[in-house]
């Protein structure tokens, strides 16, 4: 198969079923590093872990002594096991997903809860918004925050 695209970096909003999933998969097929947008965890997942080097971008948010704690993975699918239709992982044979820590911040009163991929950067990375609120009912303030360059664009 050819890699016309090696190198490049495409990516694909509706990514997680039908035409989306098609095209991110010739897209890769290619040579190409593919992102994947999309409604729906689990058809994101399945398309990631079908695609070579299949990878996507994860929100952790946790709550600890110091506060909360976020982090931003990379994490790859590529030889993880579909435990789905294992009834327990007590005594189970499989292979986790591989994740790679990108960004890590602990704030005192915000935890984020979105994140979405903003426009291209020069140097063809992605800058990351990560959206908040501060959980006062009716009446809340909201935050961003962007990261510049925290998705690699190879």
């Amino acid at each position: 198969m050819t890699q016309a695209l090696a190198g490049r970096h495409a990516l694909v909003t509706g990514g997680g079923r039908g035409i989306g999933a098609a095209i991110a998969a010739a897209l890769a097929g290619a040579g190409a590093r593919v992102t994947l947008l999309g409604r729906t965890k689990a058809e994101l997942e399945a398309t990631a872990a079908a695609l070579p080097g299949g990878a996507l971008l994860v929100l952790e948010r946790a709550y600890g002594a110091g506060g909360l704690r976020n982090r931003l993975y990379e994490v790859d699918f590529a030889g993880a096991t579909d435990v789905a239709a294992l009834p327990s992982l007590v005594g189970a044979t499989y292979q986790p997903v591989r994740k790679r820590l990108l960004w890590e911040r602990q704030f005192p009163d915000t935890n984020y809860e979105g994140a979405a991929l903003g426009p291209p950067l020069s140097d063809g990375g992605y800058s990351l918004i990560l959206i908040s609120d501060d959980g006062h009912g009716q009446r809340q303030t909201l935050y961003a925050l962007v990261l510049h360059g925290a998705v690699d664009g190879s």
